[in-house]
């Protein structure tokens, strides 16, 4: 390997060439050898010691092969094959052993004479595990001895050694030892479910053979060997699917080709999930980019079915043949060919290149599959039904995919998950954080009161410790469609402490403190930052009453009923949001009864879980009960109503006051109650009934109109004694009619004042799923977060509303109706389905950003199952990565430290407080950290964590988001019972 190095004045000749010798390249540039240099390059190391022993497995010479991790964090690779070579070598004067372990290129897979079958082609890995070693011992066993010989970073420590004789029980065989060099890698810490995964699928590829992983740390052991093969390999990786039939469909062949033969076996079987799982290996080596024999695999698949079901009649549904993907859809096949020569694209082996392999698997498919089908004709129509409802469902899924493909990811500004793109174009630049709701916002002060549906108003600093005890609360809010609407209150929090404030203050009086950056929500449903707004601004306004018979329409009396915005005088009762609340959510359904029952008798508290539907039966008899206790129930008040309002009681009532009895008792009650200080409070009172009826009223007639010239005749028309006329409004509230015109334009809860506080104080804040925004005691609505922490110039947000639909156990046709899903597909700009194109790929860097928390690691779990299904691509070339935001934040004399783990928060208490912490806060949300914070810890490329998150084996991943995401829940059961003790921490 040569590498050219410049000089300052850009000299270049045969002095600015450096040649790299021996192993030298390997250690310049490991990641060019083994991928990285992280956890997946380490396990590299083992893989490439383990082929070598499969490799003579496959010649014939090696059935048993044991990996143990040690102690000191060393892996060593037993095999019970022929053993290494030790004679010399007659080109290097050095022995064969020596030559394989320092020289790239070295090995007996360049020829057939050696190994027939083999799937380390290059010659470079022994050698290059070597290169990357502190340490490596290798051991063999051959021609009658025990050699041995120890290599220090890739460099012979000494010559190689002929310990003793072997012992007549002694079999051959190669032991290889090796201590990863921590200069190098970034961890030697070797993960045994990593390996477990790729030695068990070598074992389900070499049926027979037995391989054993043990692990020296704790003491345990397990063991591979799976005589059925591939047969067992598809049992395995649908042990959580439900199959449509019961016997694996198995059949093997061979074709001679100039090299030697050409070996191919097929395992497979169907199931009833709606994701395929189709894994092809060539030579043991996991194709995972398909090739040749899964092009010619799928050639003969499509066309068996569709013949078989041609020739029986089993397409009078379809007005067309299936496609691949009806057919592939549930389907777990596993194909598997031994090649003598195999031509792989690239170092990683990820895609088979043989032009001659396609004809010869289309072949073998075609002539066996085609055989069993006649042969077990209910397992072929199984399949086919199958394959023809997938062919329905796609088409149904056709217009809504076209949909999605003719939205750019600009239009997307228009939709509730609202894009917040980047400035640069340039896709290898750009970063999308894909993030859970609207984080890191402004906040309010401790004593600012929310609204609630209960019809209690609390204050955030009652909220948390209500929520803390286990509480639930819900609060108004601006749905999609503009309506007012009831919403459950997430994480109400501390945000910030020692915030900076502003001071709002409104027409109606009332004041709140908050961040200067917190949003507020304008008339017309827009955001404004409270810094920014100005006086005169109408807010959107919350506006309730209590419903009253005398009214028009209205047949029940104390009920609450709320505006809603945008609609003329439109009121809606709040019992009914409730309902509306519960439907949707399926607490219940329509059919449950059409009275709609408050289960504690309140009326003034409705709470979605305070509202149930019930009969008109059962709802009297309910009724009827209270009614036993306390005679202060609905019928019983209407029927007093009722009664009031009878001719025979009001002439009882008339005689009755002209009484010389009652008059005296009323004047005397008249003289008690008239005070000056209950005048006052009586006028105050019915002025702000009038001044809350008559101004909106003007309002909407000004709207209309464009003036108040027929507010008097409109005004007859309403009918509502509580509308006073213009003359009077103006007597009553203003010095004049340009006053009046002035407060009735900008009437809904306008701003009077902002202010910049001099005090500081602790602020907090809260979510709400889906909307966003909630409506304080004051009687507007505010956003519940603000802007992110972000770069503009390259760094775009994607907000994702709760959690996104499981695509596990959806067609395309159901997943793309998920608002968030066609959001999210179409900001990336690649499409999905057979429209899927990396090369439209708008972001290079696609981030996801969630709580750490259960909620956030669902949130986070749900969207890489959508991408291993529908985008793979993006998971299988490194374009998708967690984030990491620290988990605890500590306090300590003015300083503050952030710890990513509970090891790295006790180091930090240990040495950086003495022990003695002001303050250690567990973040659970990263709307607990303000933008500069967040920049800081999880967006700031100089100083952010994260973990990219690949694809290292594709059986295991298939199997894993079937166990997690699918329907079985008892497989779900046992991996949390066995995994349970390796969580780092759960979230109760």
């Amino acid at each position: 390997m040569c590498k050219v190095f410049m000089s300052e004045k850009s000299e270049y000749g045969a002095g600015q060439i450096q040649v790299l010798e021996g192993l030298e390249a390997v250690r310049k540039r490991p990641a060019m050898y083994v991928g990285s240099t992280d956890a997946r390059g380490l396990h590299h190391l083992v893989y490439e010691v383990v082929d070598n022993a499969i490799d003579e497995a496959l010649a014939g010479y090696c059935d048993t092969i044991s990996v143990t991790i040690h102690e000191d964090d060393s892996v060593s690779v037993s095999d019970d094959g022929r053993g290494i070579p030790v004679d010399t070598h007659a080109e290097h004067d050095r022995p064969a052993v020596e030559v394989i372990m320092t020289v790239l290129h070295a090995g007996g897979k360049f020829d057939n004479k050696s190994y027939q079958v083999s799937g380390g082609l290059h010659g470079v890995g022994v050698s290059v595990v070597n290169a990357l070693s502190k340490w490596l011992e290798v051991e063999v066993k051959r021609d009658g001895a025990v050699w041995r010989q120890r290599f220090d970073h890739g460099q012979p420590e000494c010559e190689l050694e002929r310990i003793r004789e072997l012992r007549p029980e002694e079999g051959t065989g190669t032991t290889v030892r090796f201590w990863p060099d921590d200069d190098i890698f970034e961890t030697t810490d070797f993960t045994v479910s990593t390996l477990q995964s790729r030695l068990r699928e070598l074992a389900f590829l070499n049926s027979g053979v037995e391989i054993t992983l043990g692990d020296e740390r704790d003491g345990t052991s397990t063991t591979f060997r799976y005589d059925g093969g591939i047969r067992e390999f598809v049992t395995y990786l649908n042990e959580t699917k439900t199959h449509l039939h019961e016997d694996i469909i198995y059949f093997e062949d061979e074709a001679e080709i100039a090299e030697g033969l050409v070996q191919v076996e097929v395992a497979m079987q169907a199931t009833d999930e709606l994701q395929g799982s189709l894994h092809a290996f060539a030579n043991n080596i996991n194709t995972r980019e398909g090739g040749t024999h899964m092009t010619g695999f799928k050639t003969a698949l499509t066309r068996v079915v569709n013949d078989y079901a041609g020739e029986n009649g089993l397409l009078r549904d379809l007005d067309d043949t299936l496609k691949g993907e009806d057919i592939r859809e549930g389907l777990t096949a596993v194909l598997s060919i031994k090649h003598p020569d195999p031509q792989f694209e690239g170092q990683t082996k990820t895609k088979l290149g043989n032009s001659e392999v396609r004809g010869i698997v289309e072949s073998a498919v075609h002539t066996h599959l085609g055989t069993y089908f006649e042969e077990h004709p209910d397992t072929a129509e199984v399949i086919v039904s199958k394959a023809v409802e997938a062919a329905k469902a796609r088409k149904a899924a056709k217009k809504a995919e076209e949909l999605t493909r003719r939205k750019s990811a600009l239009e997307t500004t228009a939709l509730p998950g609202k894009l917040a793109d980047c400035q640069t174009r340039d896709p290898s630049e750009a970063e999308l954080f894909v993030v859970e709701g609207d984080s890191a916002g402004g906040c309010f002060t401790g004593d600012t009161e929310i609204s609630l549906a209960s019809g209690r108003s609390i204050t955030f600093e009652e909220l948390v410790a209500e929520h803390e005890s286990g509480e639930t609360h819900y609060c108004y809010t601006v749905n999609e469609e503009g309506k007012i609407a009831l919403e459950q209150i997430h994480h109400p929090r501390l945000t910030k402490e020692d915030a900076e404030l502003v001071e709002v203050t409104l027409d109606n009086g009332e004041s709140i403190r908050c961040t200067p950056d917190h949003e507020f929500m304008l008339r017309g449903g827009t955001y404004c930052e409270a810094q920014n707004l100005e006086s005169g601004q109408s807010l959107m306004p919350l506006y309730r009453k209590q419903s009253d018979t005398a009214e028009d329409g209205i047949t029940i009396d104390g009920y609450e009923m709320v505006k809603q915005p945008f609609m003329s005088d439109f009121w809606r009762f709040t019992h009914l949001l409730a309902d509306k609340y519960n439907l949707q959510r399926g607490r219940y359904s329509a059919d449950a009864g059409d009275h709609k029952h408050h289960v504690d008798f309140d009326k003034q508290n409705n709470r979605p879980d305070n509202i149930e539907r019930l009969s008109k039966e059962e709802h009297l008899e309910l009724h009827r009960e209270h009614a036993e206790e306390t005679l202060h129930n609905d019928d019983v008040q209407e029927k007093l109503r009722e009664l009031r309002q009878s001719q025979e009681f009001r002439e009882m009532m008339s005689d009755r006051m002209q009484e010389d009895e009652t008059v005296a008792l009323l004047r005397q009650q008249a003289k008690e109650q008239w005070t000056d200080e209950f005048r006052e409070r009586r006028m105050e009172s019915y002025n702000q009934t009038y001044y809350e009826h008559t101004t909106p009223f003007m309002q909407q007639v000004l709207e209309e109109d464009g003036d108040l010239e027929n507010y008097k005749e409109k005004r007859q028309a309403e009918s509502n004694p509580n509308i006073l006329r213009k003359d009077t409004t103006i007597e009553k509230f203003f010095e004049n009619e340009s006053e009046l015109l002035e407060a009735v334009q900008s009437h809904n809860h306008t701003v009077e004042s902002v202010e910049k506080l001099d005090e500081r104080a602790d602020v907090y804040d809260l979510e709400v799923p889906g909307t966003h925004n909630f409506a304080l005691e004051a009687g507007v609505f505010v956003h519940n977060s603000a802007k992110q922490g972000r770069n503009p110039d390259f760094q775009a947000i994607l907000p994702i509303r709760g959690k996104i639909l499981n695509v596990e156990k959806h067609r395309l046709d159901r997943i793309l109706e998920n608002n968030e899903i066609r959001n999210l597909v179409t900001a990336l700009g690649t499409s999905i389905g057979d429209e899927f194109d990396i090369e439209n790929l708008r972001y290079d860097t696609i981030l996801l950003m969630v709580d750490a928390d259960v909620d956030g690691a669902h949130i986070r779990t749900l969207l890489l199952t959508f991408f291993y299904r529908h985008m793979r691509p993006l998971l299988e070339r490194g374009h998708v990565y967690a984030t990491r935001p620290p988990l605890y934040r500590i306090r300590y004399r003015g300083e503050t430290y952030d710890a990513m783990t509970d090891e790295e928060r006790d180091r930090i208490v240990a040495e950086k407080c003495d022990g003695s912490p002001d303050q250690v806060q567990r973040f659970k949300g990263l709307g607990e950290m303000n933008p500069e914070q967040l920049w800081e810890t999880t967006m700031n490329p100089e100083t952010r964590y994260l973990k990219r998150i690949t694809i290292e084996d594709a059986a295991a991943a298939d199997k894993m988001f079937s166990v997690l995401m699918g329907d079985a829940v008892e497989p779900r059961k046992e991996f949390i019972k066995e995994h349970a003790p390796e969580a780092e921490w759960v979230d109760i």
